[in-house]
């Protein structure tokens, strides 16, 4: 999701930027949330999920791990194991989400301060960009917008 969310961001932003010159932003999103006064509660309580999960996602592991074919694999996940997945998803992104709500919140308000097009999560690869387009590195903002 994220990722298709990234490559409709490049679309836009390539679109735009053919239009006329526009500044992008990049952040790194793990790094300005490690700023968030939350954030160690947060992996702490996130920790906790996945060892309370670790054992059943494990056997998980093993089982698929056994099996011949990947059309048997995806049966099983389909089958056997997707609400196990669904639910440790879903425990793990109930304790995330109210810090990296903050820092998408933060992200966005660094990107309408600065007039910014896009900001897209490092790492990124701009391959071609307009000769008047910056890209401009704007965690450090993250990061003071978190902070206080």
């Amino acid at each position: 999701m994220v990722k298709t969310a990234m490559m409709t961001a490049a679309l836009a932003v390539g679109t735009l930027v053919g239009a006329a010159a526009a500044d992008i932003g990049v952040v790194d999103f793990d790094l300005a949330a490690q700023s968030h006064p939350q954030y160690a509660a947060m992996r702490q309580q996130a920790q906790k999920v996945e060892r309370e999960y670790a054992p059943r996602l494990e056997a998980m592991q093993t089982d698929l791990g056994g099996m011949k074919t990947d059309a048997d694999r995806e049966a099983a996940v389909q089958d056997k194991y997707q609400a196990l997945i669904e639910s440790f998803l879903k425990a793990r992104n109930q304790v995330m989400a109210p810090v990296m709500g903050d820092v998408e919140k933060a992200v966005e308000a660094v990107r309408a301060e600065k007039k910014l097009v896009a900001v897209m999560d490092v790492p990124v690869s701009i391959v071609v960009k307009d000769a008047k387009t910056e890209v401009v590195d704007v965690t450090p903002l993250v990061q003071q917008k978190l902070k206080k």
